[in-house]
């Protein structure tokens, strides 16, 4: 976490804002959830299954937005849907 998300002043390692106060700790440890669940996600993509990828990467944007985390949830919709779709389908649009 770079900046306190109440005073928005930029943090050194600290459980504590210098400036207002804030309790870190929570924001910290949604923070890294975020990051292990988008890395789960990725994996899950890499795995072939979209659906998870879509849902652990919803999570992961919904605790910390990131444009990583939004542009995986698009991208895995869309692959989610180009494999359902028939082959003959996917050939004619390449062509």
């Amino acid at each position: 976490m770079e900046r306190c998300p109440v005073c928005r002043v930029i943090l050194a390692n600290s459980t504590t804002c210098r400036r207002c106060g804030c309790e870190l700790a929570s924001a910290t440890a949604a923070e890294e959830m975020a990051g292990v669940l988008l890395r789960a996600a990725m994996a899950a993509l890499v795995e072939g299954n979209g659906n998870r990828a879509v849902h652990l990467a919803g999570i992961s944007a919904g605790l910390q937005y990131t444009p990583l985390a939004t542009a995986l949830v698009g991208f895995a919709k869309q692959w989610n849907f180009a494999t359902m779709l028939p082959s003959s389908m996917l050939t004619h649009a390449t062509e």
